[in-house]
């Protein structure tokens, strides 16, 4: 069902500006979440399982950094 929806965003952004809509309103959000996503998991976490905040991540990210109060309240 997913799909379905985001190959009709894709397909909109064509018609409306072409392949340069699809690259600026799809592609780099897509592949900034995707970097976000990565970068708190790789430094917010430590090779023990240990997690850590980190006030640059959670700049970055608006408040993803925080990732060690995810660990200890991943209900709120």
């Amino acid at each position: 069902y997913y799909f379905y929806i985001l190959l009709g965003w894709i397909l909109a952004l064509f018609l409306v500006g072409g392949a340069g809509a699809i690259v600026y309103g799809w592609a780099t959000p897509a592949t900034l979440c995707l970097f976000a996503t990565s970068l708190v998991n790789g430094l917010c976490h430590d090779k023990n399982g240990e997690t850590h905040n980190n006030m640059l991540i959670s700049l970055l990210t608006f408040g993803e950094g925080n990732h060690k109060e995810h660990h200890l309240r991943p209900m709120r």
